[in-house]
């Protein structure tokens, strides 16, 4: 079991986002946008090599998004309504994220097994998201 904190920017200006390990070192940079077709989220490791991206492939009220790993295409991710609840399939990872965008948590789930759960935390310095990876090899 893994636990990062990313921080809860709230400044569009920022192009910038650190995902922090437990002690708070910087494990992961995100940078870009997101929000019009063709806009790309990368990821990058603690010493500039991009690891993944985030394609935005169309817009809309459910807007498609790829997912790409050291270059190579392993899902896409898409929008379904769900009520009062956030519904996103990850196509060929079979993921299923569910959560609730008033709270502030998520759950990533591929089969019956939990993969991933978000939770909102406040330290001292502001409000992060507490990203608790319960499976690390998937």
């Amino acid at each position: 079991m893994t636990i990062y904190y990313l921080d809860q920017q709230h400044d569009r200006k920022q192009r910038e986002n650190h995902a922090y390990n437990s002690d708070f070192t910087i494990a992961f940079n995100l940078s870009g946008k997101l929000g019009s077709k063709n806009d790309v989220l990368y990821v990058y490791d603690q010493h500039g090599n991009e690891l993944s991206r985030i394609r935005q492939v169309s817009y809309g009220i459910l807007p498609r998004f790829q997912l790409l790993y050291h270059d190579k295409y392993v899902g896409s991710i898409g929008f379904h309504f769900g009520g009062f609840r956030d519904l996103i399939f990850i196509h060929y990872l079979d993921w299923v994220v569910t959560g609730e965008i008033t709270s502030g948590k998520y759950r990533i789930i591929h089969g019956k097994t939990r993969l991933l759960e978000v939770n909102p935390v406040e330290f001292p310095d502001g409000l992060y998201y507490e990203l608790n990876v319960t499976f690390d090899k998937q």
